[in-house]
């Protein structure tokens, strides 16, 4: 299309030279002659860059860049915490569910050590502060497996803080379960927990 506007402009030119420009010579005569108008060179012209106008236009609309499409962003998915079905159903899958938490070197679990109450966390030589991010701990890992009926931690020489040990266990463990599921209460050197609404799993696992 470009070549053939170019073309028209061209001929579109020689005829306006004879038509035009050259009226005395015998091939402007002749033009003169056959070519109906004077404005036939203009008309040519125009046409000729009509056409390589709109070639143009076609080239820059071909080579313009696609908008890129733009993805639906995704929602973020939400972590899910795991179903009764999925929490661990043996003592050995409890036991190694803490082992996943950091309790340090002055931490143990023992199991069984009191009638009723299957689980006893020991804290040796821990001062009240380190007590408390580790009952923290503690309650993060009760809040991941089924619930127990009662819970004992012992304090094995800790040096006492500015509030009795029941308080702080149980500021400790409302920092993962709400205040009304529990209830700790003191006794010499350990605080027992009560779990009110225990999961009924824990008789299977324990046998109590």
């Amino acid at each position: 299309m470009k070549g053939f506007g170019i073309l028209l402009i061209v001929v579109g030119a020689v005829v306006g030279y004879f038509t035009v420009l050259d009226r005395e010579s015998a091939l402007a005569l002749d033009f003169v002659e056959k070519v109906p108008t004077t404005s036939a060179w203009a008309i040519l012209v125009g046409m000729g860059l009509t056409l390589i106008l709109i070639d143009v236009a076609k080239g820059m609309l071909d080579k313009a860049p696609e908008t890129p499409k733009r993805e639906p962003r995704k929602r973020p998915e939400r972590l899910k915490m795991p179903s009764k079905e999925e929490a661990p159903l043996s003592r050995s899958a409890i036991l190694a569910k803490a082992h996943s938490f950091s309790f340090g070197n002055q931490v143990r679990i023992e199991v069984d050590t009191a009638a009723g109450v299957p689980i006893t966390v020991v804290l040796e030589h821990m001062a009240p502060q380190a007590a408390k991010r580790t009952i923290e701990q503690v309650a993060a890992w009760i809040s991941e497996v089924p619930r127990p009926p009662r819970l004992q931690i012992r304090f094995v020489q800790c040096p006492d803080g500015p509030i009795p040990r029941h308080r702080l266990v149980t500021g400790a463990i409302a920092t993962h379960l709400p205040r009304s599921d529990f209830k700790a209460t003191a006794h010499l050197d350990n605080v027992e927990v009560l779990f009110f609404e225990p999961d009924p799993e824990w008789r299977a696992i324990w046998g109590r």
